[in-house]
């Protein structure tokens, strides 16, 4: 089976590290580079197991994103997001827009892709009995 993983973020150095290791944990899994609000109007993000969010975006507010896509866009798959600003402040508007899962950066990227890896096989095996 083969995972489909959109990563929202216009920093290649943010993609390129999860792209990376998500390749040397599992072969099976995809990584779309998603840069702009067009690319999710598309419906992009329709087809991912996964969608992850660079709280650092630079050309859009990441909390507005993360708000858009589940209520303007109706797109209801698991979002985590990933930000330096731990504020508590910050943190609560995050899942009070739809983050499912908030990260702290920086990260340790061997422990981001097991735990990437373990969601897509846990959530498979959920679907799959459903």
């Amino acid at each position: 089976m083969t995972y489909k993983v959109s990563i929202i973020t216009n920093d290649n150095v943010f993609f390129n590290l999860i792209d990376s290791f998500l390749k040397a944990q599992d072969g099976s899994i995809v990584t779309t580079k998603i840069t702009s609000i067009s690319e999710i109007e598309s419906n992009y993000t329709q087809y991912s197991d996964l969608i992850i969010v660079d709280g650092n975006l630079t050309k859009n507010s990441p909390i507005e994103l993360v708000h858009d896509m589940r209520y303007t866009y109706d797109i209801y798959i698991e979002i985590w997001f990933f930000s330096d600003n731990m504020l508590p402040e910050y943190i609560k508007k995050a899942k009070e827009v739809g983050a499912n899962l908030i990260l702290k950066k920086p990260f340790n990227p061997t422990e981001i892709a097991i735990k990437i890896k373990e969601f897509l096989h846990r959530n498979t095996i959920i679907n799959q009995r459903t």
